[in-house]
């Protein structure tokens, strides 16, 4: 059964929520943090790590049964990794913060639908799992 769960469209659904999830932690620290003085917002970059592993290609993974084993393949999954930078560029006021509350409600609400989305297609494709192994029995 964990062949049915460990597919590689699973695996990138769940990263994705995963990353949607600590955007979201990322945002509400920036906007706790819209009156302290001398912060500087930070942001999870994702979308380009993805984009950047896409563009292998399609690869098949050799599997590894022994820890000298040299991997050979893309490990598509695991390989996207969500990382969180600190925009320390832009300074909007005097106090040196440089958080717009416009900005992140705005990026809060692209997350939100990024993670509905995601959490959609995640439920139909398990749906698919179960209607499947309900037609077998």
């Amino acid at each position: 059964m964990t062949g049915l769960f460990n597919t590689p469209a699973l695996q990138l659904l769940e990263k994705g929520l995963g990353t949607a999830t600590l955007r979201h932690q990322v945002i509400a620290d920036n906007l706790a943090n819209i009156d302290t003085p001398g912060y500087k917002r930070k942001e999870v970059a994702f979308e380009a790590e993805l984009q950047r592993v896409l563009q292998k290609g399609p690869g098949l993974k050799g599997m590894t049964t022994h820890p000298k084993h040299i991997p050979i393949g893309c490990a598509f999954p695991e390989e996207v990794v969500p990382q969180i930078h600190t925009q320390a560029e832009q300074e909007y006021r005097n106090d040196k913060n440089n958080v717009d509350i416009d900005r992140e409600m705005a990026i809060l609400a692209k997350n939100t639908l990024m993670y509905e989305t995601l959490l959609a297609q995640l439920s139909n494709r398990l749906a698919k799992i179960k209607n499947t192994i309900r037609e077998v029995r």
